[in-house]
């Protein structure tokens, strides 16, 4: 029979019990011997293992719940923007039907229509929306 490698260091016999996992010499000093299965390191790689699976559920959880409140903004986005639309569209025709009954207007030169260039709408919403559709901006 093969010694541990601290028997065989010491030049000592290795007697290994049927009632032991680990040699006499080993066992007496309360170390580990290599003879031994390894039941409580299997045992403890396993029990690493389920953890790890544990958190990878917890964050893939995570991950969809994210998404799911991203994808319910992107639609709240999307909403304001039919909003802003709709109202655009409502003074235009507001416009038009005041230029056909003849009431005054207010030329265009004298407001300001520019946007600010550190306004986030302009990029941040492209990026929005072009991530949210697929690619087309709606």
């Amino acid at each position: 029979m093969r010694k541990c490698t601290r028997c065989a260091v010491d030049g000592a016999p290795c007697i290994v019990s049927e009632l032991s996992d680990s040699c006499e010499r080993c066992y007496r000093t309360h170390r580990s011997c290599e003879l031994s299965a390894p039941w409580s390191e299997v045992q403890k790689v396993l029990a690493q293992s389920d953890k790890l699976d544990e958190q990878i559920l917890e964050s893939q959880a995570k991950i969809l719940r994210l998404r799911k409140q991203k994808r319910a903004l992107v639609k709240k986005l999307k909403e304001l923007g039919a909003r802003e639309e709709q109202n655009v569209f409502g003074l235009e025709q507001d416009e038009q039907a005041a230029a056909s009954t003849g009431a005054p207007s207010v030329p265009a030169s004298e407001f300001d229509f520019s946007v600010p260039v550190d306004f986030p709408w302009n990029e941040e919403m492209a990026t929005l929306l072009d991530s949210s559709s697929g690619g087309t901006v709606v």
